[in-house]
């Protein structure tokens, strides 16, 4: 069991602090603490913007509407309109999740390859995005009558999915995208 100390903080050469709780604990599991503390601010801005740009904004909705109806596939709105509210939200959280996971629960020691970890971050993210999507619209198409869904029912999609491919985004870039180069592997170790 890890000594448990608050008030403690290591200061790293980046700047950032943690507590000696975090500090602590196996490597393994304090990433994917700080992965799920990113995650849950990621999560915060997707979910409140997507209800946002659905409901409040309803701009794909009207979109949605005008263009389906337009080529006569009045029915695929509702799909038109879940699928451009996920997008827009779901882009948003992953910049989110990149800045903080590039920072904090990856803590890259070569700062010159954060532009190949962009990349891969967001090819990891698309991949996931194409899952969350997927998910978000058959479950919404699933437990929608006539197209119409109550709020809590509109919001249960994005929760399953959000669980689903957390698990996909944790391991593709603890393996993939910030895996630690070869010539740097002690010295991220060290820094962890």
């Amino acid at each position: 069991m890890p000594n448990v100390v608050l008030d403690t903080k290591t200061e790293y050469s980046n700047g950032m602090k943690e507590k000696k709780v975090l500090r602590d604990l196996p490597p393994g599991v304090r990433q994917f603490i700080k992965f799920c503390i990113v995650g849950f601010s990621s999560t915060a801005i997707d979910w409140g913007l997507y209800y946002s740009v659905k409901n409040l904004i309803m701009i794909p909705n009207h979109v949605g509407t005008a263009v389906m109806g337009a080529i006569g596939l009045v029915g695929w709105a509702i799909a038109f309109e879940v699928c451009i509210s996920n997008v827009i939200s779901t882009g948003t959280a992953v910049l989110n999740g990149f800045y903080w996971n590039s920072r904090w629960t990856f803590r890259s020691a070569d700062a010159s390859n954060r532009r190949q970890q962009f990349v891969r971050f967001i090819a990891v993210n698309v991949v996931g995005m194409a899952l969350n999507t997927t998910i978000v619209l058959y479950l919404t198409i699933s437990l929608t009558s006539n197209g119409h869904a109550s709020n809590r029912m509109q919001i249960l999609p994005k929760v399953v999915a959000t669980v689903i491919v957390m698990f996909w985004n944790f391991f593709a870039n603890k393996f993939w995208t910030f895996k630690p180069s070869k010539s740097l592997e002690p010295m991220a170790e060290v820094t962890k």
